[in-house]
């Protein structure tokens, strides 16, 4: 699988992000270090702005193209992790609306 680089141009997707992963670009981008992959992240600080912040950098770093109301589904770290697998199984865009009616 591939994914758009900063320039543009391919690049593949990791085989399997982990939650560590996830982890990693929690601390980054909301200063959240969620040792327990399962703990409450809103309890831990994360609100709706910073959950958006998270979702660009996940972007940014695997690669990836993620609806903005995912950000709603932030609730652990287990949970992102399997947003972001999702992501890399339908590269489309997960849960992107495409403009076409569904009949």
């Amino acid at each position: 699988m591939t994914g758009q680089g900063a320039m543009g141009g391919p690049r593949p997707y990791p085989e399997r992000i982990s939650a560590s992963d996830v982890a990693s670009v929690l601390l980054e981008v909301a200063g959240i270090d969620a040792q327990d992959p399962d703990a409450d992240l809103a309890a831990m600080g994360l609100d709706s702005l910073r959950a958006l912040d998270l979702l660009a950098a996940l972007e940014e770093r695997f690669g990836l193209a993620l609806a903005e109301d995912l950000a709603a589904e932030f609730r652990s770290v287990s949970r992102i992790t399997c947003v972001v697998q999702d992501a890399m199984r339908y590269p489309q865009g997960v849960g992107r609306q495409d403009g076409r009616q569904k009949d």
